[in-house]
């Protein structure tokens, strides 16, 4: 069986009303859909609040609205963002930047009881794709996205949380799935002082991203239960890419817990690197580590 993943360290240790105000303005335009999908509506937005009003907009039945950027961002003010379930929003970057200064706790649908999602800027409960060439950025929030729904991100687009200290209880990172399924592909994860990408059960493809984080013992992507715990439904992961494919963390490239990610799966099947300054990957669990293809044929 060949062995194509490069693994830096492989390691196994144990371990209603309001006053009137300025409404944004923003740019409707409908667009010709596909035959099979729901007819896309486009907005253009230049400011948070109207990023925030396109997202309370979109419509509930899975009609997608593609929201487009005419300049970057900033929000201090909105308290989080949020996709509800059966919202399907794109936003397209259009070569700008979203800075998040601003932040909110919101609920775990499926466990009342979660105490490790904690603050985040955006929040996904539906169909959420990122794209066009731009940054995502924040200095002040736990999170950058969470995404309990149907999450993608192309190879245009960079996520980075620059913060110097957590400001949450528990571990922070820059991207978070709970219980979602999510499609990077050639996304760029940047961490300064947290976790990279966290999977907390669901399903995570990562094709030719690039994870980097730089605090000592910060973890790439770290792959978890449900529910951070041994008994709820896990995580299956699949890292491929290629020679795009670049996980360099300070601490652990990969990695899972032996109380809180039995039966989870990792599969590494890339030519890229898989990298971390103390060990590569750290597989304590009772789950399945797969080097090469999913199938055992390369």
């Amino acid at each position: 069986k060949k062995y194509f993943a490069v693994i830096a360290g492989l390691g196994f240790a144990v371990s209603g009303f309001a006053p009137m105000m300025a409404v944004p303005t923003i740019a409707y335009a409908d667009d010709t859909a596909s035959i099979g999908q729901e007819a896309a509506r486009t907005v253009e937005v230049d400011s948070i609040d109207a990023l925030v009003k396109a997202i309370d907009d979109a419509p509930t039945d899975g009609t997608v609205t593609k929201i487009v950027f005419t300049e970057s961002i900033t929000d201090d003010t909105s308290g989080g963002i949020d996709i509800a379930e059966g919202k399907s929003v794109t936003i397209d970057l259009n070569g700008n930047m979203l800075t998040l200064n601003s932040k909110a706790t919101f609920d775990d649908l499926e466990n009342a009881d979660n105490d490790f999602a904690g603050d985040t800027a955006i929040v996904n409960y539906g169909t959420l794709t990122v794209t066009g060439k731009g940054t995502i950025t924040s200095e002040t929030v736990g999170d950058v996205i969470q995404n309990y729904g149907t999450f993608s991100s192309d190879k245009q687009v960079q996520v980075t949380n620059i913060a110097t200290s957590s400001d949450k209880g528990g571990v922070t990172a820059t991207f978070v799935n709970i219980g979602g399924t999510a499609t990077l592909s050639g996304t760029t994860i940047k961490s300064t002082f947290n976790q990279g990408i966290s999977v907390y059960g669901g399903n995570v493809t990562l094709d030719g991203v690039r994870v980097s984080t730089i605090a000592t013992g910060t973890v790439g992507v770290g792959v978890f239960n449900r529910n951070a715990d041994n008994a709820s439904a896990p995580a299956h992961v699949v890292v491929t890419g290629g020679t795009n494919t670049n996980i360099d963390a300070a601490g652990i490239g990969v990695s899972t817990n032996n109380t809180s990610s039995k039966g989870s799966s990792v599969v590494i099947d890339t030519t890229g690197f898989v990298k971390g300054g103390e060990v590569g990957v750290y597989w304590p669990s009772s789950g399945t580590l797969t080097i090469g293809k999913e199938d055992g044929t390369g």
